[in-house]
């Protein structure tokens, strides 16, 4: 039996979990826990870009279909590296995105992929 690492971490919890949604919760909290270490500085972003943050885990997240919200946090981390070169002023608010993007993806996993409603349900009876 021939074994061979996966070539990004989306692929990586695609062998090891065949839950969708377990995958993203999953990726969801690294994503967060390195947006947090380079955030403080306990991680460079060439790392996280590494890791992480790069087109192959991308591609890989938009080939299995991986929640919009999880497409867009890895979105957000391709482009540190660009904010932090043209407008560093910008860097908290691309934290402040992806970690919010992160917790509604883990928020998402825990209540069983159902969105909380943020308006009143309509009613379904036709106006007389």
């Amino acid at each position: 039996m021939s074994t061979q690492a996966a070539a990004n971490l989306v692929e990586a919890l695609t062998a090891s979990s065949p839950s969708k949604s377990d995958r993203e919760r999953r990726l969801a909290e690294v994503g967060l826990g390195i947006v947090l270490a380079v955030r403080e500085s306990r991680m460079a972003l060439d790392q996280a870009c590494k890791d992480l943050f790069n087109l192959d885990t991308y591609q890989a997240g938009r080939h299995q279909r991986l929640s919009r919200r999880l497409v867009e946090f890895l979105e957000w981390g391709m482009e540190l590296e660009d904010v932090i070169e043209l407008a560093p002023e910008g860097l908290a608010e691309s934290y402040d995105r992806m970690t919010a993007l992160a917790g509604q993806v883990i928020g998402e996993s825990l209540s069983g992929g159902r969105r909380r409603r943020t308006t009143k349900p309509r009613s379904r009876r036709p106006k007389a």
